[in-house]
């Protein structure tokens, strides 16, 4: 019989299995069981997502990204994932489950602004405008990198696998958003004249 564990399980299983190598060397067990989404592209769809759900909801409105501040996050963020995984990769340092975790975290968090960087740049196209307070989009990072901390810290095998579940879809979801968006606006831009 096909319980909603099972289900969850499959469905994750094969979805995470299309973002994720799941070497089982480095997997997480949970309640006895595996978690199949590795610790780095764990904190990385956990981190795209938080950053977006605190970039957006208080307050609602369209949060901008002037200044230096996504810059060097970006930045800093998105090497420590690389420079992690590479000092891993050639022995000199060994990757703790935590240690992937942050720097998938941080990254995520990171390509989050980078998108939307992107994007309000797209919007501006179509003439949305949006809020630029550089304040916020520290404050609200910092809210998303300390949930994704605080999320770390659950212990149930359901509660990760269903949430982890929901940030691969949102992710997905939001990057193939942003694409469309992006054709729409070179479609509206270079009308198709016909001979």
């Amino acid at each position: 019989m096909l319980t909603p564990d099972l289900l969850l399980q499959s469905i994750s299983n094969t979805v995470f299995g299309l973002t994720c190598h799941q070497d089982t060397s480095i997997l997480i067990e949970l309640n006895g069981r595996t978690l199949m989404l590795c610790p780095r592209c764990s904190g990385l769809h956990i981190g795209f997502m938080l950053a977006w759900l605190c970039n957006w909801f208080p307050g609602g409105e369209k949060t901008g990204l002037k200044g230096s501040f996504t810059k060097w996050f970006a930045i800093l963020s998105i090497s420590f994932l690389f420079v992690e995984w590479l000092l891993a990769q050639n022995q000199v340092i060994t990757s703790s489950t935590e240690s992937r975790y942050l720097s998938g975290l941080f990254a995520g968090a990171a390509c989050f602004l980078l998108v939307m960087v992107y994007q309000n740049t797209q919007m501006r196209q179509f003439n949305i405008a949006g809020n630029h307070s550089q304040l916020k989009v520290i404050v609200r990072t910092a809210a998303a990198l300390l949930a994704g901390v605080l999320f770390s810290r659950l212990h149930s095998w359901l509660v990760v696998t269903a949430s982890l579940l929901v940030a691969v879809v949102f992710n997905f979801l939001f990057f193939l958003f942003t694409l469309l968006m992006r054709v729409r606006f070179i479609l509206s831009n270079h009308k198709i004249r016909m001979p």
